[in-house]
């Protein structure tokens, strides 16, 4: 999705870039005038720099996937099946909402 995104937006990347495997270090970075980088949204809360939505040419917005992962055994600890439902409800409000727009 970013390469389709980097394509259609002319940019390329560049050997002189910096990878890095921390959000907090990218926005750090980024606030510094090092650069750009493409974080979620959840991330943004205390960001004070230039934030613009990632749309296709299509108009379409870039969005992820998201996976929750965790051991079986833990859904016996009732804070975690209480936290598993939760997403799980938020999901189906979510779906129902976009079906309905």
């Amino acid at each position: 999705m970013l390469a389709q995104w980097m394509r259609e937006n002319h940019l390329q990347t560049s050997a002189n870039r910096i990878s890095v495997n921390s959000t907090a270090t990218c926005m750090a970075m980024v606030e510094r005038g090092l650069g750009w980088g493409i974080v979620p949204e959840i991330c943004l809360g205390n960001f004070h720099g230039c934030v613009r939505p990632l749309y296709f040419a299509n108009g379409e917005p870039l969005t992820r996937s998201t996976f929750i992962m965790y051991a079986k055994q833990a859904l016996e600890l009732p804070q975690v099946r209480a936290f598993i439902d939760l997403i799980r409800e938020h999901n189906k409000k979510r779906h129902k909402n976009r079906k309905d727009n």
